[in-house]
């Protein structure tokens, strides 16, 4: 029975004191409600943030009556080398392309504090997700739009439509349709939406949020922030994942969602932690295969796997930079997560690396990491009958940023997979990033 329930909090776009744990429902906005967007989009094309600039003056005037447009594409050539599954092509060619519209306004000389946003994603080509076998997938740009059982396939969503107000400098609500892949970022290893962090989706999020926490549902929710350090969050959202579908028809169980982030230093270097939880409830059907946050397609159920049980969730994301700062210095970063495992496919979730910018002297813009991740998924119900393991992985990257506007990523990922019959897989790759 799909669950009616009303969504009664509005919620919050999100804050830039959230980098820490990086609120996994709410994209970023700046402390005091300022809408994020580039300083200016002038200058030389080796110096501007844009490819195409300000095109005459007509972006930096938009941005100063309070509209921006931001464009980033994308293009994947990845493949695997040793290994993996036997579905599939050895190389993979994909295209994604992201665009969000914002709209702010004060600035617009409407009223204060208000805030629309709407973002628009497509993905062409072909990736090597199910053809290297592992559990985790090798390629986040994969998976946006998360279209629920369209991993490989082409497609297009509008995973954004929210409105968030400011009541006060310390206090927003918002309601709308709801994005999370922008969530629990972490500024050394990534956010799902990262376009030149770690490519293996066990760096860049907690997948104990699988079955629970879609990337677009209808919601709404609050934020508070008590002080510049901290920020806490409340929320709730549909269960079941809406990208490139109709949100309103397809509105099914109710998601809650809390979240405290705070950030601090030690010795002067700063650091920043985030504790989350979730709770789904009045969720009927739950296929472990359909999320393409979690590559198990090759155990189709023979029918459809139906629960009214409840299902939750905790992750704690964290980072300390030991030289530096985010605009240039290095430090180390930690995910772990659980879950009820029953009925959330995986059970147990953690990463850890290391990673910066400015390894070489005088490439100050380049990124870079190393990591290593561990999964375990549920050994009950319907997963626990299919013999499936632990999966171990590891990646290093490196990110060559040519101008501010295009970066070119070289990634490399040893996994040794959960999936019986698999072994291992190793992965190469390329990714170009190219803001427009």
């Amino acid at each position: 029975m799909k669950s009616i329930s009303c969504v009664c909090a509005f919620g919050f776009i999100g804050m830039v004191a959230a980098v820490a744990g990086g609120a996994p429902v709410v994209p970023r906005v700046e402390a005091g409600g300022e809408a994020g967007g580039a300083a200016g989009y002038g200058g030389s094309l080796m110096e501007r943030e844009k490819l195409l600039g300000s095109m005459w003056g007509r972006r930096d005037w938009m941005a100063a009556h309070g509209v921006t447009v931001e464009r980033t594409g994308v293009y994947t050539l990845q493949g695997v080398v040793s290994g993996g599954s036997a579905t599939g092509h050895d190389w993979g060619n994909l295209y994604t392309g992201n665009v969000v519209t914002s709209v702010d306004t004060e600035k617009a000389d409407l009223w204060s504090g208000g805030f629309l946003t709407m973002r628009m994603q497509v993905r062409q080509g072909e990736a090597v997700t199910r053809r290297a076998g592992t559990v985790s997938p090798v390629n986040n740009a994969a998976l946006l739009p998360l279209n629920e059982g369209e991993l490989g396939d082409n497609a297009w969503a509008l995973p954004e439509l929210t409105f968030t107000q400011f009541l006060h400098p310390k206090f927003a609500v918002m309601g709308g349709l709801i994005n999370t892949a922008g969530g629990d970022a972490n500024p050394i290893s990534g956010s799902l939406q990262s376009t030149s962090h770690f490519m293996n989706t066990g760096f860049v999020m907690s997948p104990v949020i699988v079955g629970q926490l879609p990337q677009s549902a209808l919601g709404g929710g609050v934020i508070w922030k008590p002080t510049e350090k901290v920020t806490a969050s409340l929320m709730a959202m549909g269960t079941e994942e809406t990208a490139g579908t109709n949100p309103f028809t397809h509105y099914e169980g109710t998601t809650m969602f809390g979240e405290v982030d705070w950030e601090y230093e030690i010795g002067g270097k700063p650091g920043g932690m985030g504790l989350s939880g979730a709770y789904s409830v009045g969720q009927e059907r739950l296929g472990i295969t359909s999320d393409p946050r979690v590559v198990l397609e090759e155990f189709q159920e023979t029918g459809e796997a139906l629960t009214k049980e409840d299902a939750w969730s905790v992750f704690w994301n964290g980072f300390q930079y030991v030289s530096g700062n985010q605009e240039r210095g290095w430090g180390v970063f930690a995910r772990v997560g659980f879950s009820d495992a029953e009925p959330s496919p995986v059970s147990l979730h953690g990463s850890v690396g290391i990673g910066g910018t400015g390894l070489i002297p005088g490439r100050t813009r380049d990124r870079w990491g190393v990591g290593v991740y561990h999964q375990e998924l549920s050994g009950h119900g319907l997963l626990g009958q299919l013999g499936l393991g632990n999966e171990n992985g590891g990646e290093v990257f490196y990110s060559v940023s040519f101008t501010k506007w295009m970066r070119l990523t070289l990634d490399a990922q040893y996994i040794d997979s959960a999936l019986p019959k698999v072994g291992h897989a190793m992965v190469v790759g390329t990714r170009l990033a190219v803001d427009f």
